[in-house]
């Protein structure tokens, strides 16, 4: 009996653990995938530099420069473009503007006046750009979070680089396999 109670511990605190860890396994694995992409940059710093801690950091700032800096200048693009595109749809939502551009298109005519006489769009566009507002704090939340993610993410990449060999020491010393197998599936 004591054992189930033991086993059951066992599992709640294992899902507690997991619960806690969950929302930062998104930046752990950007950070070790970067960490592997970014280690041949890493040893060659590292070579010229004899400071593990400024190795890594350099190494952060030039992986940082060559591959976050674009993601983030391409999404801050996209969601300026989105705005705009919001609020020009919004502006001829309200004036009209979209009737007299499908008017003057004859093939699209039929289309639209069989669109009206199914779907009200004089009523929902309006709603559209309501709905779009409501919808901007959680585009707000959202861009937050993956800023967040990203400082976490910048976090762990420089961490692998500067405790590279401890990380290494510590998987080595878990791993089921013989030293020379280890050699294969781990090099320096």
């Amino acid at each position: 009996m004591q054992a189930f109670v033991l086993l059951g511990s066992l599992a709640i605190g294992l899902y507690v653990c997991y619960r806690l860890v969950q929302p930062f396994l998104p930046a752990l694995a950007w950070g070790l995938a970067l960490a592997v992409v970014g280690s041949p940059v890493h040893k060659v710093v590292r070579r010229r530099l004899p400071y593990p801690t400024l190795a890594a950091a350099l190494t952060v700032l030039i992986i940082a420069v060559v591959v976050i800096a674009p993601i983030v200048f391409v999404t801050h693009q996209l969601v300026r473009q989105a705005r705009e595109t919001i609020g020009a749809l919004q502006h001829t939502a309200t004036t009209g503007g979209w009737r007299e551009a499908l008017e003057s298109q004859p093939r699209l005519a039929a289309v639209v006046s069989w669109i009206e006489s199914e779907i009200p769009l004089d009523k929902m566009l309006p709603r559209l750009g309501e709905y779009l507002q409501q919808w901007g704090p959680a585009v707000v939340m959202g861009s937050l979070a993956a800023v967040i993610q990203l400082l976490i993410t910048v976090l762990v990449l420089f961490y692998f680089f500067r405790d590279k060999r401890d990380l290494t020491a510590d998987v080595r010393s878990v791993l089921p396999l013989s030293e020379r197998e280890t050699d294969t599936v781990i090099r320096h």
